[in-house]
């Protein structure tokens, strides 16, 4: 990911002076001091900010944050600054919010959360007089008056430059003004990947086994179906080796029985619903094609395909499953076994290759599957209403509550905020990080916390560094977000941070010629963008419950016709099991959901295509 950025054409241009660039200047004249009501119901914190992060505050602009409890009746009318979205937040005595859940890492937590942001991505914009409830909601906040209105206020200001997404938003909000600021904005270009390391989807391998082979070309997943074979068969040599050594020297009687090792496992259930046609959708990911319903689309050209075509993605996916069980590399216990007892074996290292790269898998790497076209989600440059920040009409400091919003989203506010996020920033520059040749990189205080130890704050009575961190929510712009002089906010993209360690990463790395995942597909260009990706929610693609009903017992059907086809005992079968399937999928109704799922993907291109420009 690190030389991919330059590679889409971003250029470090790190001065001596304001090297994060946007900073907001400290103000000489003494002001009075203030304390800020914070209402953020996703920080899951309360009382106030202390430590380095509240002592900055401090000096910077001589207020101090105070959490409200978001379950408190009236917090929500008593704040100054509001963090809102993940919850529907109601005004008044129905103000039901206070979870403390969100979708950012747990507070405290500096190592990434699996899948980093990209694991919970933010809602795509809503459909035309579609609001969810979050829209709702500050819909209803706006006309009842007690939203301040930021437009007078931000034009003109650094954060003027994402005008189109602050304007983007706030249309479907109100008829004019600009109320709420979106969060995980970006300068970037809507194809610009928004995953940091590892795209969501590809095909990942054991790579001790695959390097113990010599790392035999794989040109197509026929191909790869040859390798796993020559890789399981060399593997039982390995293991039983020793074994027949130690009995030939008389200090074994019997060889100790071998845990089977399979090229392919599946699941029968998971967690949420996951069945086989989840797992198959993961596989055509692989190749290029996202899922919507029944549906299917591929890149940015859309496409009439759908889950019955029958020599479609989905289709082609089930024959190579079924030669995998032919060629015995498919793991029987696949129809029975449950979604925890396939991650035992992937532990194991019993299972040979999988499609989950969001699981982070130790021993598995991706793979150099040349005919591979990985389906990446592009940065969507306006950012998403699932998380905002506003200010209330009720402040008595609006002045100074937009000083605190802008800096929050300048270089340096997003630096010093973001350490405890997902994908979390550096912190302060001098303490945690500092320039060297040119280039940003970790000082030894910043290599010890950011990766999970505490220490003493290095400045006098501020606590330690877990005590001090940031207790906002807020995420202004995407994890990949560079600031205005060049340099990437996320910290583990830079050159001077090693992307991967241990013998492994170095033999993948130097076979790959690549830092990471994300960097070898786009230089070998088998990465599928989808441009200003944000995840389909809303009225729009919710199934009425007519709908949802049909969907699921069509789905059912459809998953037992897949098991079948994969364990056929000949190929012939497929065709026959295939079209009994779909005479079966058009009686209980697929044409009209098929329908359904159509018309929302076109939306959906149409949506994406209004935030991509």
């Amino acid at each position: 990911m690190k030389d991919v950025k330059l590679f889409l054409g971003i250029v470090m241009a790190l001065g001596t002076g304001l090297l994060l660039g946007g900073c907001t200047p400290r103000e000489e004249s003494i002001r009075e001091e203030l304390t800020v009501k914070v209402y953020d119901p996703a920080s899951g914190y309360v009382g106030e900010q202390g430590g380095w992060y509240g002592a900055l505050l401090k000096e910077k602009f001589n207020l101090t944050l105070d959490f409200l409890d978001p379950s408190q009746e009236g917090a929500l009318e008593e704040a100054d600054l509001i963090i809102g979205g993940g919850s529907g937040l109601t005004y008044g005595e129905e103000d039901a919010a206070g979870s403390g859940e969100g979708t950012l890492a747990a507070a405290g937590d500096t190592e990434d959360a699996a899948g980093s942001e990209n694991e919970t991505l933010a809602p795509a914009g809503k459909a035309e007089g579609a609001a969810g409830p979050e829209e709702a909601d500050l819909q209803e906040w706006i006309a009842s008056g007690e939203l301040l209105d930021l437009e007078p206020y931000l034009e003109g200001t650094e954060l003027w430059e994402y005008e189109s997404g602050l304007r983007y938003w706030n249309e479907r909000l109100a008829e004019e003004g600009i109320y709420a600021v979106p969060a995980r904005m970006s300068r970037l270009d809507a194809l610009t990947p928004s995953e940091e390391d590892v795209p969501r989807y590809g095909i990942y391998i054991r790579w001790e086994d695959y390097a113990a082979a010599g790392h035999p070309r794989i040109r197509d997943r026929r191909e790869l179906l040859e390798v796993l074979a020559d890789l399981k068969a060399q593997k039982r040599i390995r293991e039983e080796e020793p074994e027949r050594t130690q009995e030939s020297n008389g200090t074994q009687s019997a060889l100790q029985e071998i845990p089977e090792v399979w090229g392919v496992s599946l699941y029968r259930t998971g967690g949420e619903g996951e069945d086989l046609l989840t797992q198959i959708f993961r596989m055509v990911g692989a190749y290029g094609y996202k899922d919507m319903g029944f549906g299917l689309y591929r890149q940015n050209r859309f496409q009439d395909t759908d889950v019955l075509e029958e020599d479609g993605p989905v289709a082609r996916a089930v024959r190579w499953l079924w030669e995998a069980g032919r060629a015995g590399l498919l793991d029987p216990e696949s129809p029975v076994q449950s979604r925890q007892e396939l991650l035992e074996k992937y532990k194991q290292g019993l299972v040979l290759t999988h499609t989950e790269p969001e699981l982070d898998l130790d021993g598995y790497m991706l793979a150099p599957v040349e005919d591979m076209e990985a389906v990446s989600f592009g940065c969507n440059p306006k950012g998403t209403l699932e998380q905002f920040a506003a200010v209330s009409a009720r402040t008595k400091e609006p002045e100074r509550m937009i000083e605190l919003l802008l800096w929050l989203y300048s270089a340096e506010g997003i630096m010093d905020g973001g350490t405890h996020m997902a994908s979390p920033t550096a912190g302060p520059m001098g303490i945690t990080w500092e320039i060297e040749n040119g280039e940003p990189t970790l000082t030894p205080f910043g290599k010890k916390v950011l990766y999970g130890e505490d220490e003493v704050y290095p400045v006098e009575g501020q606590g330690t560094w877990q005590e001090g961190y940031s207790r906002l929510s807020l995420q202004p712009v995407v994890s990949v977000e560079v600031t205005p002089s060049g340099m990437l906010y996320r910290y583990r993209l830079w050159d001077s941070v090693q992307t991967g360690e241990g013998a492994l990463w170095e033999d993948w790395s130097a076979y790959m010629e690549a830092d990471d995942a994300l960097e070898y597909l786009m230089e070998n260009n088998s990465l599928s963008v989808l441009a200003a990706y944000e995840e389909p929610v809303g009225e729009a693609y919710e199934d009425s419950p007519e709908l949802g009903a049909l969907r699921a017992k069509c789905r059912a059907q459809i998953v037992e016709a897949l098991w079948q086809m994969i364990y056929a005992e000949e190929e012939e079968q497929i065709d026959s099991l295939w079209e009994q399937m779909r005479e079966e999928a058009l009686g209980l109704g697929y044409e009209e959901i098929l329908k359904t799922d159509l018309e929302r993907i076109e939306l959906f291109r149409v949506q994406r295509e209004e935030a991509a420009r």
